[in-house]
């Protein structure tokens, strides 16, 4: 049902769009933990891996609290209570915070299929976290860490990680041909990910803005020539058993 005939065809037309992908259509009079479901299930195809998880750890410190209310029957009360309990359990503001994010963006569609006529979140006070300094690490304190890695494969990591600001997923995920030695410089195309029943993957970098091209310290040049002459080495003994992946940190 809907106010016009126009919003019931888009509802019909997003219901059946819905079960033919095999996705069962959801009404305002399920519950909450209900429509959590279905919704992270309609969006999983178009999220991150990671963002996925990260929603369904937060569904579920939801659902302990809300879980069980109505979907039509829920309350900016029952929510503001919901975000007490979880902080009473000992979760920090920024857990807190994250799983108001995730609330608000899934109550916001069931506002747009016509589910609900008021999104709950709107009226209440989320927690604010404060904002923190990042730390840095010294030039004295870099060099203690390098110092202390266990292989010089990993020290070349470090080395890096600490100059190019490159994430540890990007970092991973670099090619041998994406890296200029004479140029000093290398194109992030990619990122490395470990996923739950497929184990390390090659996924997109986290947003088009991370395909770039990164200028290298002589430092880190110097330190990735030798990486690679060691890491020829490595291949050579291995023999057949090296998967030749043409990755720069292979182990």
């Amino acid at each position: 049902t809907a106010d016009t005939k126009r919003d019931v065809q888009r509802k019909l037309r997003e219901a059946k769009l819905s079960t033919a992908q095999g996705i069962t259509p959801i009404s305002g009079r399920r519950t909450v933990a209900e429509y959590l479901d279905w919704w992270l299930e309609t969006i999983t195809p178009s999220i991150r891996y990671g963002t996925v998880r990260s929603y369904a750890t937060n569904i579920d410190r939801l659902n302990r609290y809300i879980g069980r209310v109505r979907l039509d029957s829920l309350t900016p009360m029952h929510v503001q209570t919901c975000y007490s309990k979880l902080l009473a359990e000992g979760l920090s503001l920024r857990s807190v915070e994250l799983a108001h994010v995730v609330l608000h963006a899934s109550l916001r569609h069931a506002m747009k299929l016509g589910l609900l006529r008021a999104n709950p979140t709107e009226a209440v006070v989320p927690p604010r976290p404060g904002r923190r300094e990042i730390a840095t690490l010294t030039i004295d304190e870099l060099g203690r860490l390098f110092e202390a890695a266990p292989t010089p494969g990993f020290r070349t990591l470090l080395m890096l990680l600490s100059t190019s600001g490159l994430r540890i997923g990007e970092a991973l995920g670099l090619k041998w041909s994406d890296v200029d030695l004479d140029g000093r410089s290398l194109a992030v195309q990619r990122a490395i990910q470990r996923q739950r029943g497929k184990g390390l993957v090659f996924i997109e970098t986290k947003t088009a803005g991370s395909r770039r091209t990164v200028h290298l310290t002589s430092m880190v040049v110097d330190a990735l020539r030798k990486h690679r002459v060691r890491q020829e080495r490595e291949r050579v003994l291995a023999g057949p058993h090296w998967r030749n992946t043409d990755v720069v940190f292979a182990s």
